[in-house]
């Protein structure tokens, strides 16, 4: 779990439940569950073992392991998962000819509800935890056999069979290897169980008796996929241990979310958030609670400038994006992405500021040229000047790309075009007042000015 959500989960366990399904508790002495030749379901096979599991035993080991569920001869036909040290799970597959492929994973929680899935895809046995890869290894061969018994609460193991004690959920069995998204979708439709899924064989919900109540009257667990139910085997059937109980299946899902200044409405709706900070929204349902916490940043730009001189601008706002805006063409200045501008040439300039994707651009201010950086003397000739109609610029070169603007004594663009690889450019200026005017080239090399006379 993330660690900025941490106080919310822990509030969220003190907050009031809605009405909770059902699970069944174990109590670690002998309460089992054997469904007989299961294994014919998934035999030669592949295959795949999910459920919910809340264990209890602080300290399982040898000889005293808690068998979550699977199968279990100890000779050619193994495919369970059990609650191996305190935080630790063993996940096995032993094929037909004997040969063992152990995952070893240490990161179970202890007294909460966890979700595993086991699968196996005749190359690769992979374990999950709570929708998350938990471990991967390479293994091969298949379960042949198809008189194994399913297990559920205990695995068997000579005369000191692992009993488990906690409680279990939605146990299902599948003649097929579960994709990856399809086990997340495990995890997070955790409210109920599609019995119709392909591959799905048995499966095991535990809804039929009433949490912590007199439940004698069961006598077996229903399955209603295969009609393979299952006898309830030295279950007390009363109280809070060895009995039904009620579960409330919790799903988690973290947000991370970014808005433009807006306020962010919540997942239920119910909630109007309008500062940074860790949120958390809970949607209750049948049976079910989902939570959501939500890492939210909303990201307040600031847009302000600061006129530092004639020449320059810098904007207010710290470790943003930034990129200078030429606002009588309404285009991006190349290059001019620091938080300081100086004007390549006179006119009016604006800065659009970027946080997170969110841009917000600034008002436009008047900039003349600092007069220790005026654009040099053009390398290029301007002919006829002054000028009737169409004048002539002679590059003097070959430009890769480049800008022609020609701007009035106020620093407005008048005209404005993109060039590429051109040595000469003819501009029709008939529809230009008479007056005077400034020409500007900007490319690589640089901004080039000249004063040019419209007659």
């Amino acid at each position: 779990m993330k660690a900025p959500y941490l106080l919310f989960f822990l509030l969220l366990l003190q907050a009031p439940l809605a009405h909770a399904q059902g699970a069944l508790d174990f109590d670690g002495i002998d309460d089992q569950i054997v469904v007989p030749g299961a294994s014919a379901l998934i035999a030669n096979s592949n295959l795949s073992l999910s459920f919910w599991v809340y264990p209890t035993n602080p300290a399982p080991n040898y000889p005293n392991f808690d068998g979550f569920a699977g199968f279990r001869n100890n000779s050619n036909a193994d495919f369970y998962i059990l609650h191996y040290s305190t935080t630790k799970v063993e996940a096995r597959f032993r094929n037909s000819s004997g040969v063992v492929f152990d995952i070893l994973y240490n990161g179970m929680y202890l007294n909460q509800w966890n979700h595993f899935t086991l699968t196996y895809d005749g190359a690769t046995l992979s374990l999950y935890h709570n929708g998350e890869a938990a471990g991967v290894i390479p293994a091969n061969g298949v379960i042949a056999s198809t008189t194994e018994p399913f297990n559920m609460g205990f695995l068997p193991y000579f005369s000191t069979p692992y009993f488990f004690d906690g409680r279990l959920d939605d146990v299902c069995l599948w003649s097929k290897c579960l994709s990856t998204p399809e086990v997340v979708e495990l995890f997070n439709n955790n409210c109920s169980q599609d019995l119709s899924a392909e591959g799905l064989e048995l499966c095991y919900q535990f809804d039929e008796g009433m949490g912590g109540g007199d439940n004698t009257s069961i006598t077996t667990v229903a399955e209603s996929i295969a009609n393979m139910d299952a006898p309830l085997s030295n279950f007390s059937l009363t109280g809070s241990s060895s009995n039904f109980v009620d579960y409330l299946h919790t799903g988690y899902t973290y947000l991370d979310e970014n808005t433009c200044g807006a306020p962010f409405t919540s997942p239920t709706g119910n909630y109007i958030w309008t500062e940074t900070g860790f949120y958390s929204d809970t949607i209750f349902n049948s049976g079910c609670i989902d939570v959501y916490f939500v890492s939210l940043a909303v990201n307040a730009i600031d847009n302000s400038v600061t006129q530092t001189s004639s020449y320059s601008l810098s904007a207010n706002m710290e470790g943003a994006l930034y990129q200078w805006i030429d606002c009588w063409t309404g285009e991006a200045i190349p290059g001019a992405t620091e938080r300081t501008f100086e004007a390549p040439v006179p006119g009016t300039y604006a800065v659009a500021v970027t946080v997170n994707a969110c841009t917000e651009t600034s008002s436009c201010y008047n900039l003349e040229v600092n007069g220790a950086n005026s654009p040099p003397e053009a390398k290029f000739e301007v002919y006829p000047n002054p000028v009737k109609d169409v004048v002539d610029i002679s590059l003097g070169e070959t430009l890769d790309a480049f800008s022609i603007q020609i701007r009035d004594v106020n620093g407005r663009v008048m005209l404005a075009q993109q060039h590429v690889q051109k040595k000469r450019v003819e501009l029709d200026l008939s529809d230009l007042p008479v007056g005077c005017y400034f020409l500007h080239l900007l490319s690589k090399n640089g901004a080039e000015m000249v004063k040019l006379v419209k007659n």
